[in-house]
C-alpha cells in the first residue's frame, strides 16, 4: 500500500539510479512523514488509552489502518471506531489528505497540501515585507502564482463540495456522522467512513437516491472534481 501511494514517476528514477534527485522529491518526503508521524501518534493513543495489551498488535493496526486510510485502499484489519476518540480524530484527519499525485490514490493528494502551505506562507511574508521577492518553491523549482492558487481551488472546492453532499445525504434520513463519513470516503475513494459505514459497516441502509449520489460522489473524486464540472460547461460542449 505505501508503494502504490508513491509518484510512479519515481520508480523511473529508481530503475535509472538516480537516487540523488528521488530522496530530494519533497512530496515522497512529506508523503513518509506524515504516514510515520500519523502512525506513530496512533500507536501511542493506542498504548496509553490501554486499549492494547500487545504492543506489536497495536503497532501493526496502527501502520495498516493509518497506511489504508491514507492511500484510499479501504482495507481495515479492526474497527477503529471503538478506538479511543484522538486515535480516530487522527485516522478521520488522513482521510482528508491522500498520499502522492501520479499514484494509484484518490483524495486531495500531499502535494497541494503542500503547495498550499506554501503558498500561505509567501502570502504572509509579503505581508509583513512587501517588497521583498518571495517566492513558492517546490523541488527547488519556482512554482508559478497560478498553479499554487489551483491547489488552493481545488481543496476549497472539494471543502466546499463535501459539506453540500452532508447537507444532501443527511436529508435522506441518514444520521449526520454517517453522512460525513460516507461523503469523506466516496468522495475521497477511501472505501470505510464512520459512522455506520465504518470498517464494520456497509452502505446498505442508504436511500437508493443516496446510493446513486454517493457514487456520483466516487466518479467526481476519481477524476478530481474539475475534470467532471468542465463536462457540465457549455463552453466544453460547443468547443
Amino acid at each position: 500500500m505505501i508503494l502504490a501511494g508513491v509518484n510512479f514517476t519515481l520508480y523511473v528514477l529508481l530503475l535509472k539510479r538516480n537516487f540523488s534527485k528521488l530522496f530530494a522529491n519533497e512530496e515522497l518526503k512529506y508523503y513518509l512523514a506524515i504516514t510515520f508521524v500519523a502512525t506513530l501518534l496512533v500507536f501511542a493513543v493506542l498504548l496509553i488509552s490501554k486499549q492494547y495489551v500487545d504492543v506489536e498488535l497495536a503497532f501493526r493496526d496502527s501502520l495498516f489502518q493509518t497506511v489504508s486510510i491514507l492511500t484510499t485502499t479501504g482495507y481495515a484489519t479492526t474497527d477503529y471506531l471503538t478506538w479511543h476518540h484522538a486515535g480516530l480524530a487522527i485516522i478521520i484527519l488522513t482521510m482528508f489528505i491522500g498520499a502522492s499525485s501520479g499514484s494509484t490514490t484518490g483524495n486531495i493528494k500531499i502535494i497541494r497540501h503542500v503547495l498550499v502551505v506554501k503558498n500561505l506562507r509567501v502570502f504572509i511574508k509579503r505581508m509583513i515585507h512587501p517588497d521583498a521577492v518571495s517566492v513558492v518553491r517546490y523541488n527547488k523549482i519556482i512554482i508559478p502564482l497560478e498553479t499554487a492558487n489551483n491547489a488552493l481551488v481545488f481543496i476549497l472546492a472539494y471543502i466546499v463540495i463535501t459539506v453540500l453532499s452532508v447537507i444532501i445525504i443527511s436529508f435522506t434520513g441518514i444520521d449526520l456522522d454517517t453522512s460525513i463519513g460516507a461523503v469523506v470516503a466516496t468522495i475521497g475513494c477511501i472505501g470505510p467512513g464512520i459512522g455506520d459505514v465504518g470498517p464494520t459497516g456497509n452502505y446498505a441502509e442508504f436511500h437508493t437516491f443516496g446510493k446513486y449520489y454517493l457514487t456520483f460522489l466516487m466518479f467526481l473524486g476519481r477524476l478530481e472534481i474539475f475534470t467532471v464540472i468542465i463536462l457540465f460547461t457549455r463552453s466544453f460542449w460547443k468547443g
